[in-house]
């Protein structure tokens, strides 16, 4: 049997994975820091080792808001690059040892491409763990393995990721994610994706559209543009 490894599972994106993988036939280990039916209290720094043939790394927070002098945000590192970040060193060496083709599968975000303001460390740690993915298939492709390595960059999704914010921000917040995209589509598009051996997952369609122009004018020295529409409107906003 097939088996899987999902971290965040509790709940959002994670949740939906594990259903998927158990319909597709996997054995699944899931983990989070949230007790529920069929999880391993863990996250992704302490992950039980085995071969596994995708290892889903998606457990994610957002943080506190606030521009990035008045908010400081240590457990948004720990949980979103560091430790990930720890699970290769569990992994890895093993699979190397075994001559094994597992594929690793991070979660990131389209704010990895196109930074949120007042979310600085979630926008600069889905942005380091986007570095970190492709600096990692660099490094087995130059040890001859052919460990795959997948990084998705959803946009908005109906998650919990709001859970804990207050004030204004998590009601503005909330309200994109109530108007997000379903986490079993989310998931489907993930998982479609890692099987298929895309390196970068984007889920929501048309979501890289406003990618390119933001690299090109970065490119030409200029300053980056203020995000716009509705939804960046109203965080600029909002009271922190």
């Amino acid at each position: 049997m097939k088996r899987a490894l999902v971290t965040g599972g509790a709940s959002g994106i994670g949740a939906a994975l594990v259903d998927l993988l158990h319909e597709e036939g996997y054995a699944v280990t899931a983990l989070d820091l949230t007790p529920a039916p069929g999880i391993l209290v863990a996250d992704a720094a302490n992950i039980p080792y085995d071969l596994y043939d995708l290892v889903f790394l998606n457990a994610g927070i957002i943080g506190e808001p606030g521009p990035v002098w008045a908010v400081d945000n240590p457990d948004v590192w720990r949980v979103n690059f560091h430790a990930p970040r720890r699970a290769l060193r569990i992994l890895i060496p093993g699979w190397l040892a075994a001559g094994h083709k597992g594929r690793i599968v991070f979660t990131a975000s389209m704010a990895a491409l196109i930074p949120l303001p007042f979310s600085t460390d979630y926008c600069a740690s889905k942005a380091a763990l986007l570095s970190l993915a492709e600096t990692l298939l660099h490094e087995l492709r130059a040890a001859g393995s052919e460990i795959g390595v997948s990084i998705a960059v959803p946009s908005f999704t109906q998650s919990r990721l709001a859970a804990g914010l207050t004030g204004e921000f998590a009601e503005a917040f909330q309200g994109f994610v109530d108007r997000g995209a379903p986490t079993a589509e989310i998931a489907r598009a993930i998982y479609d994706g890692a099987v298929a051996g895309r390196f970068l997952i984007a889920t929501h369609p048309d979501s890289l559209d406003s990618v390119s122009p933001r690299l090109e004018r970065l490119l030409t020295g200029a300053e980056p543009e203020r995000p716009r529409g509705r939804r960046m409107d109203a965080l600029f906003q909002t009271k922190y």
